[in-house]
Protein backbone atom coordinates (compact mmCIF):
# COMPACT_ATOMS: atom_id res chain seq x y z
CA UNK A 1 0.00 0.00 0.00
CA UNK A 2 2.75 2.29 0.68
CA UNK A 3 4.47 1.67 -2.53
CA UNK A 4 1.29 2.57 -3.99
CA UNK A 5 0.32 5.72 -2.27
CA UNK A 6 4.01 6.71 -2.78
CA UNK A 7 4.35 6.56 -6.11
CA UNK A 8 0.96 8.36 -6.96
CA UNK A 9 1.65 11.06 -5.04
CA UNK A 10 4.94 11.26 -6.28
CA UNK A 11 3.27 11.32 -9.93
CA UNK A 12 0.31 13.51 -9.19
CA UNK A 13 3.10 16.40 -8.12
CA UNK A 14 5.37 15.79 -11.10
CA UNK A 15 2.38 15.92 -13.54
CA UNK A 16 1.00 19.69 -11.34
CA UNK A 17 4.72 20.62 -11.67
CA UNK A 18 4.56 19.80 -15.47
CA UNK A 19 1.13 21.33 -16.09
CA UNK A 20 1.90 24.23 -14.24
CA UNK A 21 5.13 25.21 -16.21
CA UNK A 22 3.68 24.28 -19.68
CA UNK A 23 0.20 26.62 -18.49
CA UNK A 24 2.91 29.58 -18.12
CA UNK A 25 4.35 28.79 -21.50
CA UNK A 26 1.09 28.57 -23.43
CA UNK A 27 -0.21 31.69 -21.77
CA UNK A 28 2.79 33.82 -22.57
CA UNK A 29 2.97 32.91 -25.77
CA UNK A 30 -0.46 33.16 -26.46
CA UNK A 31 -0.24 36.94 -24.93
CA UNK A 32 2.55 37.30 -27.56
CA UNK A 33 0.66 35.79 -30.61
CA UNK A 34 -2.23 38.50 -29.76
CA UNK A 35 0.12 41.01 -29.53
CA UNK A 36 1.64 40.19 -32.96
CA UNK A 37 -1.60 39.88 -34.18
CA UNK A 38 -3.08 43.04 -33.12
CA UNK A 39 -0.01 44.89 -34.85
CA UNK A 40 -0.46 43.14 -37.77
CA UNK A 41 3.10 40.82 -37.51
CA UNK A 42 1.06 37.69 -36.90
CA UNK A 43 2.70 35.04 -39.61
CA UNK A 44 1.10 32.42 -41.03
CA UNK A 45 3.38 29.73 -39.38
CA UNK A 46 3.37 30.98 -36.11
CA UNK A 47 -0.94 30.25 -35.99
CA UNK A 48 -0.07 26.93 -36.80
CA UNK A 49 2.57 26.14 -34.61
CA UNK A 50 0.16 27.79 -31.58
CA UNK A 51 -2.37 25.04 -32.80
CA UNK A 52 -0.41 22.13 -32.62
CA UNK A 53 1.33 22.99 -29.11
CA UNK A 54 -2.73 23.51 -28.20
CA UNK A 55 -3.72 20.23 -29.31
CA UNK A 56 -0.27 18.60 -27.96
CA UNK A 57 -1.14 20.53 -23.90
CA UNK A 58 -4.48 19.09 -24.44
CA UNK A 59 -3.78 15.36 -25.29
CA UNK A 60 -0.62 15.42 -21.98
CA UNK A 61 -3.36 16.84 -20.24
CA UNK A 62 -6.22 13.84 -20.70
CA UNK A 63 -3.62 11.51 -20.92
CA UNK A 64 -2.19 12.02 -17.64
CA UNK A 65 -5.69 12.09 -16.37
CA UNK A 66 -6.48 8.86 -17.86
CA UNK A 67 -2.98 7.33 -16.75
CA UNK A 68 -3.69 8.06 -13.38
CA UNK A 69 -7.05 6.83 -13.31
CA UNK A 70 -5.62 3.28 -14.92
CA UNK A 71 -3.43 3.13 -11.98
CA UNK A 72 -6.05 3.87 -9.34
CA UNK A 73 -8.29 0.95 -10.27
CA UNK A 74 -5.18 -1.39 -10.94
CA UNK A 75 -4.40 -0.84 -7.59
CA UNK A 76 -7.99 -0.89 -6.62
CA UNK A 77 -8.74 -4.36 -7.89
CA UNK A 78 -5.52 -5.33 -6.11
CA UNK A 79 -3.24 -6.09 -9.46
CA UNK A 80 0.77 -5.09 -9.44
CA UNK A 81 0.99 -1.03 -11.03
CA UNK A 82 4.06 0.62 -10.98
CA UNK A 83 4.69 4.13 -13.12
CA UNK A 84 6.53 4.25 -15.78
CA UNK A 85 9.57 6.58 -14.64
CA UNK A 86 8.59 6.94 -11.26
CA UNK A 87 7.75 3.47 -9.97
CA UNK A 88 11.64 2.65 -10.03
CA UNK A 89 12.57 5.00 -7.64
CA UNK A 90 10.44 3.19 -4.70
CA UNK A 91 11.06 -0.16 -3.13
CA UNK A 92 7.21 -2.14 -3.58
CA UNK A 93 7.67 -4.07 -0.56
CA UNK A 94 8.99 -1.31 2.13
CA UNK A 95 6.96 -1.85 4.97
CA UNK A 96 9.46 -0.71 7.77
CA UNK A 97 9.11 -3.86 9.30
CA UNK A 98 5.33 -3.21 10.67
CA UNK A 99 3.04 -5.51 10.53
CA UNK A 100 -0.84 -4.56 10.89
CA UNK A 101 -3.07 -7.08 12.52
CA UNK A 102 -6.80 -7.39 11.22
CA UNK A 103 -8.95 -6.89 13.92
CA UNK A 104 -11.74 -8.90 13.04
CA UNK A 105 -9.23 -12.21 12.91
CA UNK A 106 -7.73 -13.28 15.93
Amino acid sequence: MRFHSEQAGCYQCSVLVINAVLFIVFLSSGIFSVIQAFQGKAELGASWISLIAVVLGLVWFVGTIVYGIIGAVMVLLGKPFKYAIIGDRFRPNDDLGLQIQNPIRK
